[in-house]
């Protein structure tokens, strides 16, 4: 990031823009936008996906805090 502003990367066959640093890109249509209490629940059918080529660990806001994603021990 430049000055605390993304960086764009490129953008996807439909013209998305993609950010420099993201993990995967997820181009969607917005289907419907539902009241959540105090959010919106946003739901869009899915019309392109992109994997980054990076093994980097995905950013996950959870219960207030940051964190990443641990597999269940069986």
């Amino acid at each position: 990031m430049a000055d605390g502003a993304p960086v764009l990367a490129g953008e996807t066959e439909r013209g998305v823009p993609c950010l420099e640093d993201a993990l995967c890109v997820i181009d969607c249509d917005l289907s419907q936008v539902l009241p959540g209490g105090d959010h919106r629940i946003v739901l869009g059918e899915v019309k392109g996906f992109q994997m980054s080529q990076t093994h980097n660990e995905p950013l996950v806001f959870h219960r207030g805090k940051f964190g990443d994603f641990q597999g269940n021990e069986s």
